[in-house]
């Protein structure tokens, strides 16, 4: 069983993706999951809903190559008051496989397209956000924006850049782009709470550049929360899992 939530939860739909560590047995209430994609004006998802009249929104965003289905996993991680949605990215790279932005040494792209694409993927999620808020009755202090590698790049990007539309962000295995860094003056302190996670074995995306956000944000005042996973690999395990559980719950008043 163990093994078949590992494979679950693997983010291996690229080759360079490996998943490692077990995940933790105990998880929330079982709800009825959308089995189909929603399509909005905004962008594709899948939803696990919920009854609560005060829900918290968990918004996630898959990686480089992936889909809604891949982080859609996590959804029974969570407890019954919360409202799981997975985003599909905009830029299709067939055979169901998805991106934000295009990786440059893989792409050949230029600095200009890759920044033109993130801002596309940008305004497109943060309508997304603001369009469940909407439709779900959901404030920023109950909203939770979170993702995996190029998901967790578009986590800080829609976090720095609309502060007050997120209670929270946590970062998987990703890293700051120098377009956050450069666009706007973020020299005051911010209202949002950013978790980031990363293993010291992450042989995608250096642990390193993880390290130095964090130094980033701090130097700004942000409060941002950073813990290293020790042989961790780009991927996810248990444990990351339940310190986001853990990082939500805290900031968003909700057990």
């Amino acid at each position: 069983m163990k093994q078949l939530l590992s494979l679950i939860l693997c983010l291996s739909l690229l080759s360079t993706y490996s998943c490692q560590g077990q995940v933790s047995s105990k998880a929330g209430a079982s709800i009825a999951a959308t089995n189909e994609p929603h399509k909005s004006d905004t962008l594709v998802y899948k939803i696990r809903a919920t009854q609560s009249e005060q829900p918290v929104l968990i918004v996630l965003m898959h990686g480089y190559g992936a889909n809604e289905e891949d982080l859609f996993s996590l959804a029974s991680y969570f407890p019954e008051n919360y409202m799981v949605v997975s985003l599909r990215a905009p830029m299709p790279l067939g055979n169901g496989r998805y991106q934000w932005f295009s990786i440059m040494q893989q792409n050949n792209s230029s600095a200009a397209q890759q920044a033109e694409e993130l801002s596309h993927s940008e305004q497109l999620l943060v309508a997304s956000i603001e369009s469940l808020q909407e439709k779900y009755k959901i404030p920023a202090e109950r909203t939770f924006v979170g993702g995996f590698s190029q998901g967790g790049i578009m986590s800080y990007q829609a976090g720095l850049n609309k502060p007050d539309r997120i209670q929270g962000i946590f970062v998987l295995s990703g890293r700051m782009l120098p377009y956050i860094k450069d666009s706007k003056d973020k020299a005051a302190a911010s209202s949002l709470n950013i978790w980031i996670a990363h293993g010291t074995a992450d042989q995608v995306i250096p642990f390193r550049e993880a390290a130095e956000a964090e130094n980033w944000l701090k130097q700004r005042n942000y409060k941002v929360i950073f813990k290293e996973y020790k042989g961790l690999s780009h991927s996810i395990n248990g444990e990351e899992i339940n310190d986001v559980l853990h990082f939500i719950k805290e900031h968003s008043g909700k057990q």
